[in-house]
């Protein structure tokens, strides 16, 4: 799939005039430049704790930088919003 948005990626680049937009254009292309960049894209985003586009959360909590301290408990509950008339 990150193949398919290289290469839409990698054309629409190259439409656009200069010459860093065409190099980063070609670069996208050219299949073994391509497949080293998303090789490296997927193993940082794997460092980073991202699988499939959504932030996982690392053993024992959010993500960093959420806040928030989860002690692996769920609070379910129903919430109903009253306008400034209900009352």
């Amino acid at each position: 799939m990150l193949d398919g948005l290289f290469m839409a990626t990698g054309g629409l680049l190259l439409l656009i005039p200069g010459f860093l937009t065409d190099a980063i254009g070609l670069a996208c292309l050219i299949p073994t430049i391509r497949s080293c960049i998303i090789r490296t894209a997927t193993q940082y985003a794997q460092r980073r704790g991202v699988e499939n586009g959504v932030i996982v959360a690392k053993q024992g909590g959010d993500p960093p930088g959420s806040g928030r301290q989860h002690r692996g408990r769920a609070i379910e509950g129903d919430f109903s919003r009253q306008d400034k008339d209900d009352r």
